[in-house]
């Protein structure tokens, strides 16, 4: 079921892109994709401190690169 979800948001997404490229506001759909990356990253930020990790450890795993 979330896969159907999230194939018909895709689709409904590509035709609204399309669609508003057509009429020559190609920026708003990457306004709207920035809002959706600060989201998604806020809500994992957001996690990993529910999670019990401190600024350090995040810190020290981006030194290392294993920040993902």
């Amino acid at each position: 079921m979330k896969s159907v979800l999230f194939t018909a948001g895709a689709v409904v997404a590509a035709a609204t892109i399309y669609y508003l490229y057509q009429r020559e506001l190609g920026a708003i759909p990457f306004y709207i994709l920035a809002i959706v990356f600060f989201l998604l990253a806020l809500s994992q930020w957001n996690s990993r401190r529910k999670a019990g990790k401190g600024e350090e450890e995040i810190e020290s795993e981006k030194s290392r690169g294993n920040g993902r």
